[in-house]
């Protein structure tokens, strides 16, 4: 671009779709660990955080991420799920633990027979299925 053109403001639109693109390029630096969510939040604050050095935004990124991991763990402790850790990613997952809620709901009842429940493991992020690795 020479010297003599003009740069015009971006529209609201623009500016948007541009933040969006930043975003989705930041959480690829991050291995799955974030989400734009995150991203979106940790820049929002930036304004008003300090910046001691170049590498705060990450340190805010990951903050936002690991309050949201500890929102979502509470809020899956709360319907009865447990936490897995993939073993070849090391993402977080939440499945819901049938075995729990089967033993509740057992004992409120008379019948006394037992279900047996098998959990399907799948990572979200990888596709890690316990049995076999991913592609």
């Amino acid at each position: 671009m020479s010297a003599s053109q003009q740069r015009r403001p971006l529209t609201a639109e623009e500016r948007a779709r541009s933040l969006e693109v930043l975003a989705d390029l930041l959480v690829s630096t991050f291995d799955g660990e974030v989400n734009t969510a995150d991203v979106h939040r940790a820049l929002s604050t930036s304004d008003t955080a300090d910046g001691d050095g170049d590498d705060s935004w990450r340190v805010r990124i990951m903050e936002c991420a690991h309050e949201r991991n500890a929102r979502v763990a509470g809020e899956a402790a709360q319907r009865g799920s447990r936490e897995w850790v993939c073993p070849m990613c090391e993402t977080v997952n939440w499945i819901v633990d049938a075995r729990e809620t089967l033993r509740k709901r057992q004992g409120e009842s008379s019948f006394g027979f037992s279900l047996t429940v098998t959990d399907h493991l799948r990572c979200e992020c990888c596709g890690y299925d316990g049995a076999t690795a991913p592609s």
